[in-house]
């Protein structure tokens, strides 16, 4: 009788080792495919970003260059005018990538998806054991 309820067991636990091998598989296709499309994304914003300020450098410096011409119009020294432009573009620069760092938020990277179906995966394996 022993290797009668031993059968039944035995494929129990070998179902149970299926389901679960078989769920593993597909959370970590989901999980991969998940991080793929985020890191698309994140490469996609960065070409952007890169373009668009070699752009923007290019304006910048000839914004600068006219600044410190119309300082030098005003009556200032040249090199006083290269001095204050140069300082204020520095503190601006300083002061923006310091807001761009801080706002930056590694949530955005996090697979949600994924997470959340964990959880419920938990929740239900949970129950089933109960």
């Amino acid at each position: 009788m022993a290797t009668g309820d031993s059968r039944p067991l035995a494929a129990l636990l070998t179902q149970i080792v299926s389901d679960l091998s078989f769920l593993l598989q597909t959370e970590i296709r989901l999980a991969k495919a998940e991080l793929s499309d985020k890191a698309s994304q994140v490469a996609n914003g960065g070409i952007f970003i890169g373009i668009g300020a070699v752009s923007l450098l290019a304006g910048l410096f000839i914004l600068l260059m006219a600044a410190v011409r119309w300082l030098e119009v005003a009556g200032l020294a040249d090199r006083w005018g290269y001095l204050l432009v140069g300082v204020v573009a520095v503190g601006i620069g300083v002061a923006l990538a310091l807001k761009g760092v801080n706002s930056f938020k590694p949530s955005a990277l996090v697979p949600d998806r994924t997470v959340e179906q964990l959880k419920a995966d938990y929740t239900v394996a949970k129950e089933h054991v109960s």
